[in-house]
């Protein structure tokens, strides 16, 4: 399936039990093989091993923030996803060779000497293992030619899950532009337009609908949102949860569009890094 003109500028989201947190550390339920992909995506550093009790922890909605993550770059790693899904009928099964100023084009990524260094984030990429699956996201990664190659048997298996996957209703959302990852510096913001896009195409598709979500649910959804809140203390952290979560709404509003739907995002009244269970909502309304 080659980048269609329609289709081009679009980000793919996963929304199928099972895959739709596959770009944060946020354990959604235990591993289930019964699940059609690869799993809950809970994402951690090499030598940064959850124990069981972290990960039982993880798993209560009820606690506050308990993150056992790393920072990644989540908006490029759902670009990356997106751009390989899009095109993958010219992969090779688990081992992906693409053209990397294909990549920056879809992705809206800057060039230059201080432009976005695709290979570098990447190779952080190699870094960041699957707990569910035991395997790093990516491995084996070569640059020659102006040619990235890698192997991957995550985004691989992620790929036929949501390419084959049998259910009525969508099996991923298209609401955000791919540009907004090359964007600015954003990350922790477009990490939130993610989760909110995801949650209005999943839960608040109806008229008048809603879908909210906690600050704590939502900073445990964000590795790099929810690690950098855990480094701040109280002032710090608060001026981090309000100038993200308004920078964010910002990028919904500039980036996401839902066909025949007004989709708007209501902050909480209280913004407080010891408030966390004040929640986000999404309003979503038919387009009249």
């Amino acid at each position: 399936m080659a980048l269609d003109l329609g289709f081009k500028q679009r980000l793919v989201l996963p929304l199928i039990k099972g895959t739709t947190d596959f770009a944060s550390f946020k354990v959604s339920s235990p591993y289930d093989e019964s699940y059609p992909g690869p799993g809950p995506g809970f994402f951690l550093s090499p030598d940064a091993d959850a124990s069981a009790e972290e990960q039982e922890k993880a798993l209560n909605s009820k606690d506050l923030i308990s993150i056992v993550g790393k920072k990644i770059n989540t908006p490029f790693l759902v670009g990356l996803f997106s751009f390989c899904y899009l095109d993958h009928d010219r992969m090779d099964g688990c081992h992906f060779c693409f053209k990397v100023q294909r990549l920056r084009e879809y992705l809206g990524l800057s060039s230059g000497g201080n432009g976005f260094d695709v290979l570098k984030a990447l190779k952080e990429l190699e870094h960041v293992r699957v707990v569910s699956s035991k395997v790093m996201v990516i491995e084996n990664l070569t640059f020659s030619n102006g040619l990235i190659h890698f192997y991957s048997l995550y985004l691989f298996e992620l790929i036929m899950c949501v390419s084959g996957y049998e259910v009525n209703g969508s099996r991923y959302t298209s609401a955000v532009d791919s540009r907004m990852v090359g964007h600015g510096r954003y990350t922790a913001a477009k990490e939130v337009v993610l989760v909110l896009a995801s949650l209005a195409a999943r839960r608040g598709t109806f008229n008048g609908g809603c879908a909210q979500i906690s600050l704590n649910r939502l900073l445990q959804s964000c590795p790099t949102f929810g690690n950098t809140f855990r480094e701040l203390h109280n002032s710090s952290a608060n001026r981090l949860l309000k100038n993200t979560l308004t920078k964010a709404v910002e990028l919904f509003d500039k980036f996401c569009w839902f066909p025949d739907k007004k989709v708007s995002v209501v902050l909480p009244d209280k913004i407080n890094r010891f408030e966390l269970r004040h929640c986000v909502t999404v309003i979503v309304k038919e387009d009249i």
